[in-house]
């Protein structure tokens, strides 16, 4: 009767005496009653959840009609993003790529939600990630408080989202939250530079776009110029070896003088001097011990014969790569940067023909 005196209806007394009247004017009073307070909206109920993602939380679920009851985390993303070093028209590499990670090989906000049966304790949540170009990939592993994310790959890398206490009574789990490191999102900046390797697949690598710089001219003054070698191709790895530029040159004569011997029966030389005048091609080669071998390539010996109007072959090494079990692991990143070639001159004197 309160909610009808509260939206202003008048209230309806009941009748006390044992008449026939009495008893049919109460049963009116029960409808209009009913009928005004089914009208009154109700509250919702509010159930409380974790407002974060990454938070721990007991899970009760049925799988294939048998309870499943555990451990787990409310869904969370990471977000992988290059940082900006290159600036062309907008491509996929300015999008940022968005992934759930893995408990036990499913994804954290997959139906059943995954799980795992922890006994009485305090843990930690990590989140273990490999850098895979456009494909990243993240697991959730729960260890003892103070143990650390345990043995990970040479290629992966952590981050601690949380720890927890765990009090179980029979196949009821209580969870209280001890520390929260990261909520919601976690943010994965991945360094991109010239000349970076990175994994496409577990035994596949490409290798990011890149300047090689060299000073062109015949003579003062010298200008620096840029020559833009572009993404490589895929490349499948079997072995461990190194990625090498490799760089064909132009030489040219940039200068010529006549050298006084002071001699009356041998007539005076001509010195002419040569330097890398352009850059030709650049390309990308992977060298191991039976592919595309030797690594590194064999040098120059030749002491006798000058470069003259020819070219010539430049080898740089990118970077060093190990493989392991099927896996491709970049070792050692030696380019991150442009390639200055050197200013490597050459000489010889033979008879003035001029």
């Amino acid at each position: 009767m309160a909610e009808i005196r509260e939206m202003g209806i008048p209230f309806l007394r009941r009748r006390t005496g044992q008449s026939e009247e009495a008893r049919e004017y109460n049963k009116i009073v029960e409808a209009i009653s009913g009928l005004y307070e089914s009208r009154v909206e109700k509250p919702p109920v509010i159930v409380r959840k974790p407002s974060c993602g990454f938070a721990p939380i007991p899970i009760y679920e049925k799988v294939d009609g048998e309870r499943s009851n555990g451990v787990g985390l409310v869904p969370g993303k990471l977000r992988f993003l290059q940082t900006a070093v290159f600036y062309p028209s907008p491509t996929d590499d300015n999008n940022a790529i968005e992934i759930v990670p893995k408990l036990n090989n499913v994804e954290l906000d997959a139906d059943p939600r995954p799980h795992e049966d922890l006994a009485d304790g305090d843990f930690e949540a990590w989140c273990i990630f490999r850098e895979i170009y456009q494909s990243p990939e993240a697991r959730i592993e729960f260890r003892t408080l103070g143990t650390g994310p345990g043995v990970i790959d040479r290629d992966e890398k952590c981050v601690l989202l949380c720890t927890f206490e765990v009090t179980r009574n029979g196949e009821h789990y209580g969870v209280t939250l001890l520390e929260q490191k990261v909520s919601c999102e976690l943010a994965i900046w991945t360094n991109n530079h010239q000349f970076r390797c990175f994994k496409t697949d577990n035994n596949k690598i490409k290798i990011e776009r890149g300047n090689v710089m060299f000073l062109n001219g015949q003579s003062d003054p010298l200008v620096a110029e840029r020559f833009e070698v572009p993404r490589s191709d895929e490349v499948t790895i079997t072995e461990s070896g190194s990625i090498w530029l490799d760089v064909t040159a132009t030489v040219r004569q940039h200068s010529s003088s006549m050298v006084d011997l002071d001699l009356t029966a041998v007539p005076n030389p001509r010195l002419r001097m040569y330097r890398i005048y352009e850059i030709g091609s650049a390309t990308f080669t992977f060298r191991g011990a039976s592919v595309n071998s030797p690594n590194p390539p064999d040098h120059g010996n030749d002491d006798v014969e000058v470069w003259g109007d020819t070219s010539l072959d430049l080898h740089y090494e990118i970077c060093r790569l190990t493989f392991v079990d099927g896996d491709v692991f970049i070792t050692d990143q030696i380019a991150e940067g442009p390639v200055w070639v050197s200013d490597l001159v050459d000489g010889k004197l033979e008879p003035d023909e001029e």
